[in-house]
Order: C-alpha cells, then sequence, then structure tokens
C-alpha cells in the first residue's frame, strides 16, 4: 500500500493585505507624480494662473539659441482684461497687457442716448478702424465721414497697403490718420526681437510707400504689448476705451442672419458707444466688414446730432495737451 503524500497547502495572502499593499504603491505613485509636477511648475499667484518654470533641458537648449530664434519675455505688469472679450478669449502670458479695462469710474448715460456736451461746446472721440484697408467697407465708412464733417484713425496692415493706395490716398486728403496695425496681424509678443524689428519695417515702410505718410504710432493685433515688444518698436501705443465688439456680430462663413437678428446686433454695437462714449474716449470698430460699414454709420450719424467732434488719434491727445511718447500705452485722452 502506497503511502500517500500530504501536500502541504500554501497559506493564502489576506484579501484585506493586498488591498492595503495596491494603495500603498497608488499613494507612493502619486506621491512621485507631485514631485514631478511641483518641481516642473510655480505655483504663483499671479493672475491666478500657474508660471511655468523652464527644466535643465529647455533652459540649456534656450542658451544655444540664437537671437533669431529667441522668444521675447514677458514683463512683471498687471494684467488687465476687459469684461467683453475680445478675438483670444483666454490670456495665456500672465505678464502681458492684452485688451485694456474700461475705466472703473465711467458712467453710462441717461436715457436720452449721447451725453449732450456742456454749453454747446462738443466733446471729442476718436473713432478707430483696424485691419483694412477694405475697397468697399473702407471707402463706405470715408463715404459716411466725409457726409458729417468727421475724421477717424486708420490702423492699416502694411501687406494690405499696395492694392489699396488710392483708398488711403483718400483718407489722407479727408485729414484722417493712417496708423500701423502692423504687417501681417501676428501676435508680437510671440515673435523674436529681429522678426518684430522686421515687421514693423515692413509694416511702416509700405504704409509710408502707398499712402504718402509713415506711420508714428502702433495699435499691436489683439491689443497684445509687454515690454521689450515696446522698446524694439519704439513708437506710442495706442489701444481704446471702447470695444464695439463689431467683429462678433458680422455675418460669419457666408451665413446669413435674419433681418430681426441682424438689427438686434447692430443695436448692440451702436449701445456700446451711446452708453459708455465720454470725452477723450477711443473707440474701436474694424472696416472689413459690411456690418460694421452699417453700424459706423449710425454710431457717427448720433454722435454728430450731439455735436461730438470726430477727431484723429493725434488731434485728440493734441487738444487735451498730451504728447505721445515712445514705448507708452495709450487708451484714452481723458480729463479727469
Amino acid at each position: 500500500m502506497k503511502r500517500s503524500v500530504l501536500k502541504k497547502k500554501k497559506k493564502r495572502t489576506p484579501l484585506k493585505i493586498k488591498r492595503t499593499f495596491v494603495m500603498v504603491c497608488a499613494l507612493l505613485l502619486i506621491g512621485g507624480m507631485c514631485i514631478a509636477i511641483a518641481a516642473d511648475f510655480n505655483f504663483g499667484t499671479s493672475a491666478g494662473a500657474f508660471q511655468k518654470i523652464p527644466t535643465i533641458a529647455q533652459t540649456t537648449s534656450a542658451a544655444s539659441e540664437t537671437v533669431l530664434s529667441t522668444t521675447l519675455e514677458t514683463t512683471a505688469e498687471t494684467t488687465t482684461e476687459t469684461t467683453a472679450l475680445t478675438r483670444s478669449e483666454t490670456q495665456n502670458e500672465a505678464n502681458t497687457v492684452k485688451y485694456p479695462q474700461k475705466p472703473v469710474d465711467r458712467k453710462k448715460s441717461n436715457a436720452s442716448g449721447f451725453h449732450n456736451p456742456p454749453d454747446g461746446t462738443g466733446k471729442m472721440v476718436a473713432l478707430t478702424f483696424d485691419d483694412g484697408p477694405h475697397s468697399k467697407v473702407t471707402e463706405g465708412v470715408l463715404n459716411v465721414l466725409g457726409k458729417y464733417g468727421a475724421k477717424a484713425t486708420f490702423f492699416v496692415l502694411g501687406n494690405r497697403a499696395a492694392t489699396h493706395e488710392t483708398t488711403l490716398k483718400r483718407a489722407i486728403g479727408m485729414g484722417c490718420e493712417v496708423e500701423s496695425h502692423s504687417n501681417i496681424h501676428a501676435h508680437l509678443v510671440q515673435l523674436s526681437p529681429a522678426a518684430l524689428a522686421k515687421d514693423m519695417m515692413n509694416a511702416n515702410n509700405s504704409i509710408e510707400k502707398y499712402s504718402g505718410v509713415r506711420p508714428k504710432m502702433l495699435r499691436p493685433p489683439y491689443g497684445e504689448t509687454n515690454k521689450e515688444m515696446r522698446a524694439i518698436v519704439a513708437m506710442p501705443i495706442v489701444l481704446w476705451s471702447i470695444d464695439t465688439r463689431d467683429w462678433a456680430y458680422h455675418d460669419a462663413d457666408n451665413t446669413k442672419r435674419s433681418a430681426a437678428r441682424r438689427e438686434k446686433d447692430m443695436q448692440k454695437v451702436v449701445n456700446e458707444v451711446r452708453d459708455l462714449v465720454r470725452d477723450g474716449d477711443i473707440v474701436l470698430m474694424h472696416d472689413i466688414y459690411s456690418f460694421t460699414q452699417e453700424a459706423a454709420e449710425i454710431v457717427i450719424a448720433k454722435l454728430a446730432e450731439q455735436h461730438w467732434q470726430m477727431v484723429t488719434v493725434s488731434e485728440l491727445f493734441e487738444a487735451k495737451g498730451i504728447t505721445l511718447e515712445n514705448g507708452k500705452i495709450y487708451r484714452g485722452a481723458w480729463v479727469e
């Protein structure tokens, strides 16, 4: 009779111990990830955003780059933003000044509409148009300006000047102002110093060639600016105090809105000026949309009816006794 061999049973690890082991491993993994993240980020308080710190590899790479590939550094100025967001709805650069904040002490007009100037003397406002020129829209805006004896400042793109020479010279002839909006509408704060200088030179040369007047001020695309950019540009930076958001309401992709919807959107643009305008303001619009042309006709007619003087940016600051300086940011010429 064969002996039965008794096999020793292996003891099973209790389920509770297994779960504890898995939890410990998970905590160690999460802890390692947190350490890695903490090493790569500085939890700053500026604008409530994370400020990334370059890693050793990034720092070494950056040190070996030439000026042509060096990105402009941002400054430690406080970020401001409007209540009405424009094309870029978020601010990636915490220290880059973008859309100017509307004055906190601004008060809406009374129910009668535009503010009535005191003693009938007429207050001043500068209407400005970006992104043009446009063969139909800019010409249409010039027509209505001429009708009311008004002037405006056109911040044009250098790469559009050659094909709109007649329009630019007409604007100059009417006493309007033609200034720079860069050459190709790039994010200027993201360009290398060499690329930025080249863009400015190309824009200014082109605008001067086809308008007959060299630009003396800049409105950077998207309203983006920082200290390094302003030093290279070496021009006054003219932003705005009233953003009509006209670009947000135009017919996009050839999709037509109903007449009722278009009228409602038109009223929003008019109301933005009507409710906020005050002496010394700079109003932002874009002369590349037929929608803007129609809105501008209403706005200009209303301003003229209320005896507003619609002048160029240069005339506005000169009248207020303010000298524009290179590298400084201007949103309006208010007499407080």
